[in-house]
């Protein structure tokens, strides 16, 4: 047991060293200041992704206890808005209305679909690399990280560069679910005001004329009435938020990643074959864009030896399965070489990333990119600034130099 803040800056500044103790001393946890359950072990959360009938999904909008770390008192009328809204999506639903939307959905990702996309990504990568002048300080994270996949996951919705900074600033909004501040549910609750505006009429629009993007797929499924309205703003609104907000993440991390050691940016110049590929792999086990996610317990279950009642919570923690040194040789090595690599950054079963196949593909082409067009990365300063968020391990910003 632990009474650990885990939002503490030494927890979010270095996950890897706080969870893989975890991970070795106490392998599922209880913590007692955030009331919850911590799975560290690659084996254990497989375990779970596979048994979604006991770890359920739908956690906000059954999880009868207050947010945590706590809000103010006269916001919970905030947190239940945002809580309706968001238990309408896809990620916190499960069977079988789970699958009602995802079949809604899954023609637009499967890998055929997905590949059909990478010349505009190819092309999109190529157009910011342009702006990009060697030798020059830059933040590599609003310069290129997160302009490529907000134009990508929008132009898959449908939706044009005029809403670009609105979309960006819904987001940043949306992310602070997992913050601790006490006034969050404020600023969400206003986002999703924000977004319904946006959204509900871009829907009804293809309601009879449908564009073959992804709001025309939902609104199919409104006018079939297989989902109803809400519904479909809730999921377009996920796909956008989260269809950009973790490749940023992707990015950012894999490029740090790159920049601490130069010699791997050597391998991925001078490689070959499948080396792309295997790179972002490597970079979505070693620093990847979820550190932990929630699931809330159906009924009371053992898991070494530790009894986890029916209703509480629990976290698991993708940042220390993907370098346990069971599944793992020589985790806390980047290596991009790695073959095979079963990190679970998009998770398992029922659940696996829907996006998995664009983000996949969007790494790719970004590490690829830049690994073509400059022989080094140097970061301008080794202090950096993370956001305090629980679920995601996102940088405020990242300086580097591209020679």
């Amino acid at each position: 047991m632990t009474d650990q803040d885990l939002f503490a800056p030494e927890v979010q500044r270095d996950p890897y060293s706080y969870y893989g103790n975890l991970r070795e001393t106490d392998p599922v946890c209880w913590n007692s200041r955030h009331s919850l359950w911590l799975l560290t072990r690659h084996d254990d959360l497989v375990w779970m992704l596979k048994n979604p009938d006991v770890f359920s999904s739908a956690y906000i909008a059954n999880d009868t206890r207050p947010p945590y770390p706590a809000i103010y008192h006269d916001h919970f009328l905030y947190f239940e808005r945002v809580r309706n809204f968001f238990g309408q999506m896809l990620a916190q639903n499960d069977q079988p209305d789970h699958q009602v939307v995802r079949r809604l959905l899954h023609r637009s990702f499967t890998p055929q679909a997905v590949e059909s996309w990478r010349p505009l990504v190819a092309q999109t990568v190529e157009s910011l690399i342009d702006r990009i002048s060697p030798g020059q300080d830059i933040d590599l994270l609003s310069e290129f990280a997160l302009p490529l996949p907000l134009r990508v996951i929008a132009d898959l919705l449908g939706i044009t560069a005029p809403d670009y900074e609105l979309i960006r600033e819904v987001s940043e909004k949306f992310n602070q679910f997992n913050h601790p501040e006490p006034d969050r549910m404020l600023r969400i609750d206003a986002g999703i005001s924000e977004l319904n505006n946006l959204l509900e009429p871009l829907i009804r629009k293809r309601q009879g004329k449908p564009r073959g993007d992804l709001l025309s797929d939902l609104a199919v499924g409104v006018e079939s009435g297989v989902i109803n309205m809400a519904a479909a703003v809730a999921n377009a609104a996920l796909i956008l938020v989260a269809g950009h907000e973790t490749t940023i993440n992707l990015i950012c991390n894999g490029v740090l990643a790159f920049a601490r050691h130069p010699e791997q940016w050597d391998r991925l110049r001078n490689g070959s074959g499948d080396i792309g590929r295997l790179a972002t792999e490597e970079c979505l086990r070693y620093d990847g864009p979820v550190k932990t996610t929630s699931r809330l317990l159906v009924r009371d279950v053992v898991c070494r030896e530790r009894e986890l009642r029916a209703g509480e919570r629990v976290r698991w923690v993708t940042a220390s399965a993907n370098r346990d040194p069971r599944r793992f040789e020589s985790p806390e090595l980047f290596d991009i070489s790695r073959d095979p690599n079963p990190h679970l950054s998009f998770g398992l079963g029922v659940h696996h990333c829907l996006g998995a196949n664009i983000a996949r593909l969007e790494g790719q082409e970004a590490f690829m990119g830049l690994a073509r067009r400059f022989a080094s990365v140097d970061l301008v300063d080794n202090e950096l600034r993370y956001q305090p968020n629980l679920n995601s391990r996102s940088l405020r910003e990242l300086w580097v130099t591209l020679n």
